[in-house]
């Protein structure tokens, strides 16, 4: 993976523009998609997960409940980058014709992803977009925000925009939350596939991905997903932007921070969580995304209800600040 260090702190902060995002929109192409779908499967007899494996056409099959001839009745597996959910229960069909299911499978951990290409394949902008997903982020999932590459050493907190360029320049990944949580989140440009091959620079993207299990998940069984509208997850890629009417002191007060656009703390008098009034919501980046869940839940092979499309957009869209 390409990795590069950014200019010195003082240099970069004349050189970056705080008040506003730095790239366009109109410079990328927004894409949503499911990274992987995890799926629990349970048999009405033991078979082997080599045999799960190659008749699920997934790279791996985990045995939950495997006996001392590796034999299980219980299985996760994970299809990436499913095409349709037709597609992933026409792979299902093909293991129950082998072996019949004690119950329907269930889906027990999704990850949805936000990705940005760049038009010219530029990577300090999708160093940019990485860097304004997490500063304008409107909900945050947890407060337990880190840097992360290969090695633990690489672990380090994101204090300061600065720190939040540097790195994603240096191909680093912010986590938001625990992987073992019901909901956490994960920031990086991507460069690499799922086997750690470099992609073409025309596949190149700044990504921003939901993971939901347990108590997250919005519904669990294949068919109940079949009929999901993916714009139902569209609080967690909704995002901020500065206002145009804010005076010099409040942007030299706001301009170094790492993030500006969650929910703060309740108010006393509110009693909820409020965004800073520093910012309004970002409807331009916020429509863009808003496409990108529309057009996932088509290519998943459904077509929004008339009516609750309109109203997922209404809500989504944020014209009411």
């Amino acid at each position: 993976m390409q990795a590069q260090k950014i200019q010195p702190e003082a240099q970069f902060h004349e050189a970056v523009s705080f008040d506003q995002a730095t790239k366009p929109e109109s410079e990328f192409r927004f894409k949503a998609v499911i990274d992987f779908v995890e799926v629990l499967i349970c048999t009405s007899s033991p078979t082997n997960f080599p045999t799960v494996r190659r008749l699920l056409d997934v790279p791996f099959a985990d045995p939950v409940n495997a006996g001392d001839g590796g034999a299980a009745t219980t299985f996760t597996v994970r299809f990436h980058d499913p095409r349709s959910w037709a597609a992933i229960q026409a792979s299902l069909k093909k293991l129950e014709e082998h072996v019949s299911f004690a119950k329907e499978p269930e889906v027990q951990m999704i990850e949805v992803a936000l990705d940005a290409y760049h038009h010219a394949n530029d990577r300090d902008a999708l160093v940019d977009m990485a860097a304004r997903y997490y500063r304008l982020a409107a909900n945050l999932v947890s407060n337990n925000h880190r840097f992360a590459g290969k090695t633990k050493a690489s672990v380090r907190g994101v204090h300061s925009l600065y720190e939040t360029y540097s790195g994603f320049a240096e191909g680093l990944n912010l986590y938001i939350g625990d992987r073992t949580d019901d909901c956490s989140q994960h920031i990086y440009v991507k460069q690499t596939d799922h086997g750690g091959q470099a992609l073409p620079e025309r596949l190149w993207r700044a990504r921003m991905e939901i993971r939901l299990q347990g108590e997250a998940l919005p519904v669990r069984s294949i068919s109940d997903w079949e009929s999901f509208e993916f714009g139902r997850l569209g609080s967690f890629f909704k995002f901020r932007v500065m206002r145009d009417d804010l005076s010099k002191y409040v942007i030299g007060a706001v301009k170094t921070l790492a993030q500006i656009g969650n929910k703060n703390a309740p108010e006393l008098r509110r009693k909820r969580r409020v965004h800073t009034w520093a910012t309004k919501a970002d409807a331009k980046l916020n429509a863009y995304a808003y496409d990108a869940l529309r057009c996932l839940t088509k290519r998943m092979g459904r077509k929004p209800k008339k009516g609750w499309e309109n109203l997922l957009a209404a809500d989504f869209l944020g014209q009411a600040d």
